[in-house]
């Protein structure tokens, strides 16, 4: 994802870049600059084009209005989002055909709101990048767009274990007590040992021997390989949240405790 932002003022310019960047996080590669002509001149000059640019309206000697259009000859698959303090100006934003605009400060939400009306919306990871995991409902894997097969359903349960934990290191025991409950007897930790290589191999063989994360006694979920509903809703993402209809897991009796937790 590359971004650029625009705007005279600094000050302006390092909030909105902190805004983004808690957004997107490492995947954005995030362009600043105070004056239009470098902005454009960075658009001219980029090796692969910018996703979206973060105007402002009110720069001296071009208008950020004058820029979008610019930049559009340049780029059109560029999405434009306007940025100004004055309301004044958001139809004449709207008349260059700018996906959206933000009125100064633009915290967060609004930010993220305006991300949701770009023209031309980011290509999903190709399905060799991620797993695709639904939490809400009954809990899936995909990989590729078909669902992963699982040799085992306490397999299938130990991954949706890992995935509720975010990425925190569960010991063997922990994992007895929520598959096995009380019952911790030799054949039992034979058994665990078996579901947990029966764990990895089914991810060795999708080429994605990196998803689960093995330590001394411990097990994890490398959460960067997974695209997850849940995760989604927890950093604050309004379409996770409208997917959520009040179900988690529901296969599994310990994830309903888990998520109200």
């Amino acid at each position: 994802m590359n971004i650029l932002i625009a705007d005279d003022e600094q000050i302006a310019v390092d909030s909105l870049k902190a805004t983004v960047s808690d957004i997107f996080g490492e995947s954005a590669q995030i362009r600043t600059t105070t004056s239009p002509e470098r902005a454009l001149r960075l658009v001219k000059e980029a090796e692969e084009p910018f996703n979206i640019a973060f105007l402002d309206i009110e720069m001296p000697k071009m208008s950020g209005l004058e820029l979008a259009v610019k930049i559009k000859n340049e780029s059109p698959k560029t999405d434009i989002i306007m940025v100004t303090a004055y309301p004044e100006y958001t139809l004449d934003a709207l008349r260059i055909h700018v996906s959206d605009y933000l009125l100064k400060p633009a915290g967060e939400e609004e930010v993220r709101r305006a991300l949701d009306n770009l023209e031309h919306q980011p290509e999903e990871e190709t399905p060799s990048e991620k797993l695709k995991v639904t939490c809400f409902g009954s809990f899936e894997v995909f990989y590729g767009g078909k669902p992963v097969a699982f040799r085992r359903k306490r397999t299938k349960e130990i991954f949706a274990y890992l995935v509720d934990r975010k990425g925190a290191a569960c010991t063997m025991g922990e994992l007895m007590g929520i598959i096995y409950e009380d019952d911790n007897s030799a054949s039992r930790r034979s058994w665990m040992r078996t579901l947990l290589h029966d764990l990895r191999t089914t991810f060795e063989s999708l080429g994605m021997p990196d998803v689960i994360i093995k330590g001394w006694n411990t097990v994890a979920v490398n959460c960067e390989r997974l695209d997850c509903d849940y995760y989604k809703l927890t950093d604050g993402n309004p379409k996770a949240l409208n997917d959520y209809r009040g179900e988690y897991m529901s296969q599994y009796s310990w994830a309903e405790m888990s998520f109200y937790h």
